[in-house]
């Protein structure tokens, strides 16, 4: 079952680097691994629309934000575990904004955003592949002393996620297909 440790062991594993227990263990290489583990996810998670981390939700309108000549009528505070907005229902333009807020033209903005996804058994096998590498490489120098290293897992990382978000593109159009039977009808439409 994939965990924080065991996709951290598989990083350090790639670099010849001594496994860990835990990632709370007092050693260089858990320290490390703590250090890099969540920003290589969140940088994973907002280089592309991952089917797992996707979330609809109806945002809350923050009456106390200023919208002076911005071009917007209503402001939004994002929800806390967004890493990005991705779109509003029915196609409203928006505009993230530093401090957390979403500018828009709707009064009822529901929101499809990428979600922080804490849970490594939620990753697809793929997604895992690839952040052992994204990984690997933040290892590399402070571990084998060795840039060479650092640049060679980075190729092995962009290469896993080509292939991670191909996969995932194609298993989302997939998903998005339904078949509906109206009577004697059976259509197929996409969602």
């Amino acid at each position: 079952m994939a965990s924080k440790t065991s996709i951290c062991n598989a990083a350090l594993r790639e670099i010849g680097a001594n496994a860990i227990s835990s990632v709370d263990e007092d050693s260089k290489e858990a320290k490390l691994c703590k250090q890099h583990y969540d920003d290589c996810v969140r940088l994973m998670l907002r280089q592309h629309d991952w089917d797992f981390s996707a979330v609809w939700e109806e945002l809350a309108a923050d009456a106390g934000y200023t919208i002076a000549d911005e071009g917007w009528s209503y402001a939004y505070q994002l929800p806390s575990l967004c890493l990005r907005a991705r779109k509003l229902l029915d196609g409203y333009d928006f505009e993230e904004r530093a401090g957390r807020h979403l500018l828009t033209d709707t009064d009822e903005a529901v929101l499809c955003y990428t979600q922080y996804v804490s849970d490594p058994t939620k990753f697809p096998e793929d997604f895992r592949e690839a952040l052992v590498y994204l990984l690997a490489s933040k290892l590399a120098v402070p571990l084998s002393k060795r840039g060479a290293k650092a640049e060679y897992f980075l190729g092995l990382y962009v290469a896993a996620l080509s292939r991670a978000t191909t996969t995932d593109a194609n298993n989302s159009q997939t998903s998005n297909i339904t078949a509906h039977t109206d009577d004697n009808d059976t259509f197929l439409s996409a969602r």
